[in-house]
């Protein structure tokens, strides 16, 4: 049974969520910081750093590696680890970003590779010595911004954006391959930006103007459930 949270849920727009490992709920937004809504009454009931730190921040992603580390990223604040084990924030540095850009969302894959997304690019880092992040790849979305990453049953990484399609990450520098949403009744579909994987390993997206998207990963192919059969 879930233990109502020690302190209080941000009551500014949510901007991202995160259920972790240990069954804790992560609230993070805008200007208004983020809290922890713990699965039992002895998970950070008495740690305030959280709060403290990005307290009327921005918070723009959250994503867990396999140690348990939740990884924070902000719009003006930096990128952020906090160390589930030992109860501590350390900020990260980020080696040789793209430069001006600033971290929309954040996803880590099965390997630990960390994937942060600063609009127009996606970079993937590799995490270093003394909380350095190390980008080892740059994927540019040509159509439009990049919005929620994911990966399929395969270890693809796949990118929602501000278009009318998604993109594969590929393991070449730069490599992505355009999957467009075939919209159904208007010529072009004009916001993809959530994409998701189900238990049979299809993908899921919605799009403003085709509703519902299921897509072979395999073949690619397509289907569109009709929004007048969504409740």
């Amino acid at each position: 049974e879930r233990v109502e949270p020690t302190v209080k849920i941000p009551s500014g727009v949510l901007s991202t969520s995160l259920l972790d490992s240990k069954g804790n709920l992560w609230y993070g937004t805008y200007d208004q910081g983020l809290a922890v809504q713990y699965a039992t009454a002895k998970q950070f009931n008495s740690n305030n750093t959280l709060l403290q730190t990005f307290a009327n921040k921005s918070v723009t992603g959250m994503a867990e590696d396999s140690k348990g580390n939740i990884y924070i990223s902000t719009y003006n604040g930096g990128l952020w680890r906090w160390n589930i084990g030992s109860d501590t924030l350390s900020p990260l540095t980020v080696a040789n970003k793209p430069a001006q850009m600033r971290p929309e969302r954040i996803f880590i894959d099965s390997h630990d590779n960390i994937y942060i997304n600063y609009l127009f690019v996606i970079a993937k880092h590799a995490i270093g010595k003394s909380n350095t992040l190390t980008v080892n790849n740059l994927y540019l979305i040509p159509s439009g911004m990049g919005y929620d990453l994911m990966e399929d049953a395969s270890g693809r990484i796949w990118a929602g954006t501000n278009s009318g399609s998604l993109y594969i990450l590929g393991n070449n520098p730069g490599e992505t391959t355009e999957v467009h949403i075939e919209a159904e009744y208007i010529t072009t579909s004009t916001l993809s930006p959530e994409v998701a994987t189900l238990a049979d390993g299809r993908i899921v997206t919605i799009s403003l103007g085709t509703g519902i998207t299921l897509i072979n990963p395999t073949t690619l192919q397509q289907t569109n459930i009709p929004t007048t059969n969504v409740l």
